[in-house]
């Protein structure tokens, strides 16, 4: 008894916001890299079983004594025991992370990047869940940071990918609250400079309702891929 609670503890500790530690899934084709995040969710509702979405990194050189990655983004649909690939980025269907490569004539890397699975909530209704990502990459100045709300459609299931992205300068963080995201960063008008944002800590939500995204207030680029109607 005491072997299974310490077993039951351990998978629990492993777990954070719905993202757990990587047990023997088969996925295929393998992910690039190393596995650093996965999350289970039901993209296109419970009849069409679990989706993982996967982040996974792999070396592409070295700069100042350490690695420099480049980051992988993978949807894989449930088929038979195991998982087979229905999205990547970058991949010849998305650019929402970009390719690392070598600066001509430098030793550096560009751009950096980095990638965290936030969780996953059921924004647009219905049993099917979407799964929220944030992407950050740095070629010059702060960067760009970036909220992915990546969904499967209940009807075609094999159709997977970005529902809508909300990108922003610098900074940009989301919180899942119900059926909405909380939005938070700095805010920039047209002309403000990046060291100086017209708001520093913004707040805004995103809701789903009636087939479209509702930004409130309108601080934050919000870019709206083809979606279904869910209700």
């Amino acid at each position: 008894m005491r072997a299974i609670f310490k077993a039951v503890a351990a998978a629990v500790a492993a777990c954070v916001v719905g993202v757990c530690a990587v047990a023997a899934v088969r996925y295929s084709p393998s992910p690039p890299g190393a596995i650093a995040q996965r999350l289970s969710a039901y993209l296109a509702g419970y009849a069409n079983g679990r989706y993982e979405i996967v982040a996974s990194r792999k070396v592409v050189g070295h700069q100042d004594g350490t690695a420099a990655y480049q980051w992988y983004l993978t949807i894989y649909s449930p088929a038979g025991g195991g998982y087979v690939q229905s999205w990547q980025s970058p991949g010849p269907r998305s650019a929402l992370l970009s390719r690392v490569s070598r600066a001509q004539g430098a030793e550096r890397y560009f751009p950096s990047q980095t990638l965290w699975i936030v969780g996953d909530a059921r924004l647009m209704g219905g049993s099917a869940q979407q799964a929220i990502v944030k992407t950050r990459e740095i070629g010059a100045d702060c960067g760009s940071v970036s909220i992915v709300i990546l969904f499967a459609d209940p009807k075609h299931a094999d159709m997977v990918g970005p529902a809508a992205v909300i990108g922003n300068p610098c900074d940009l963080d989301a919180q899942i609250h119900g059926d909405s995201l909380s939005l938070q960063g700095p805010y920039y008008t047209s002309n403000a400079p990046l060291c100086c944002p017209t708001k520093p800590h913004a707040i805004a939500t995103l809701r789903y309702r009636n087939g479209s995204w509702i930004e409130s207030p309108r601080y934050f680029k919000l870019t709206v891929e083809p979606a279904p109607k869910i209700f």
